[in-house]
């Protein structure tokens, strides 16, 4: 078989073990991909996929999956949905890690070139981001900011709402895992923005008043 094609059976098959036992499988893949003879476009691609699967594999797997992912980044082709895709998975890394600015600096980096590509050519990665976007900048208190970014990731399901599917790879709904979370992220938004509106006008009222 090609070695793209036995390294993708590895990873599938190292998905399917238990925790402790993908780690090790990953690791080895990792330690042999550089000397496969894989073109940059096939290490990159199967760099993203053991960096998805090494987070949350405890510390060592997140340093896996960290180099696994600046790999992809590095090798792939700018500007491409795998190197969104790479980028896209590096911020949600370091989110988890709450290493936010970070994570803004990443997710804005693959936003930018996600504006040289179509939306349906970068697909669902770029609802992600926005939806990333959102989440940070409300972290970092700044609330119209994270309102804009729910806003763009709202527009963004309506344009690709036909080419998601409604169910993902792992039998999940698409609505409960992605499209919710956004549209329940917007309303909170603006309420919370009418809210800052109506004590405005109510401080105001009384200033005047005084």
């Amino acid at each position: 078989a090609q070695p793209f094609v036995r390294f993708s059976a590895r990873l599938n098959l190292a998905r399917l073990r238990p925790a402790e036992q993908r780690l090790a499988a990953l690791d080895a893949v990792f330690a042999e991909l550089g000397r496969a003879g894989l073109t940059a476009r096939e290490l990159a691609t199967l760099s993203l996929n053991l960096g998805h699967q090494a987070q949350g594999l405890g510390p060592v797997g997140t340093a896996l999956a960290h180099a696994s992912l600046e790999q992809a980044r590095r090798l792939a082709i700018v500007p491409s949905r795998l190197q969104i895709e790479a980028l896209d998975a590096l911020a949600q890394l370091y989110e988890t890690q709450a290493r936010r600015p970070e994570s803004l600096r990443l997710t804005l980096g693959a936003l930018e070139q996600a504006k040289r590509l179509s939306v349906s050519a970068v697909g669902e990665p770029l609802i992600a981001l926005e939806w990333r976007h959102a989440r940070l900048q409300a972290a970092l208190g700044e609330p119209a900011l994270a309102l804009a970014a729910y806003q763009r990731a709202v527009d963004h399901i309506e344009a690709l709402r036909a080419d998601i599917p409604i169910e993902d790879e792992a039998g999940g709904s698409s609505f409960r895992q992605l499209f919710e979370p956004v549209y329940m992220g917007l309303v909170d938004g603006l309420l919370k923005a009418a809210d800052t509106r109506a004590d405005g006008s109510e401080a105001a009222r009384s200033a005047y008043l005084a």
